[in-house]
């Protein structure tokens, strides 16, 4: 990854550990991990893990957040997503978090120049 990859690794990896607000001091808590599977089936559709994310990934993803900062500062948006593709360059950003109940989860979907949010809690995979 180059230079510039690292650089927005490293401001998603800030934005997602301690907010975009100044005086936001979220602590993270040791939870048990959740492992998201290789790959799983949607709506006859299979999607695909990737292994890690591109510079162009990390760009595309960044400028989603500076359009909507407040998404940054959200509590399950921590840390590297976990990017799934499918066969129709539909790429998922997943973030999966262990709530006070039951996991946490949001995704960003890019289809094209197309961006979709979905959250919720359970599990975050339709089966």
């Amino acid at each position: 990854m180059n230079l510039i990859g690292r650089f927005i690794s490293c401001l998603l990896l800030c934005y997602g550990l301690y907010g975009c607000s100044p005086g936001n001091t979220t602590t993270i808590l040791d939870e048990e991990s959740f492992t998201l599977p290789q790959e799983f089936e949607e709506a006859g559709v299979k999607w695909t893990k990737s292994k890690e994310l591109s510079d162009a990934e990390l760009l595309h993803l960044s400028a989603y957040f500076k359009k909507h900062p407040s998404l940054a500062e959200g509590s399950v948006v921590r840390g590297e997503p976990t990017l799934y593709t499918n066969t129709k360059k539909v790429k998922r950003f997943y973030w999966v978090r262990h709530g006070t109940e039951q996991l946490e989860w949001l995704y960003i979907q890019f289809h094209g120049r197309k961006a979709s949010l979905r959250e919720g809690h359970g599990s975050p995979l339709s089966n």
